[in-house]
């Protein structure tokens, strides 16, 4: 439906906590909506503010880290 309307992609400015397991989950689903998009030729993109790290804490830095690796992949 996105690629219809023409978005291409999902941003967020995560300043949420949660769980680990959460934020696995969500990552995991990200990657599933890449795969999915390469098989109808759509580049679909995901743009996600630093604040909620891959343990589901907050994290300002500003940047990659030990944190957030899992979020870019």
């Amino acid at each position: 439906m996105m690629k219809y309307y023409g978005i291409n992609g999902i941003g967020f400015n995560s300043e949420f906590h949660t769980s680990a397991s959460s934020m696995t989950l969500l990552s995991d689903f990200f990657v599933a909506c890449h795969k999915e998009a390469e098989k109808i030729n759509w580049k679909f993109e995901v743009h996600w503010y630093d604040g909620t790290g891959d343990d589901g804490h907050l994290h300002f830095d500003n940047g990659l880290g030990y944190h957030n690796q899992k979020d870019i992949r």
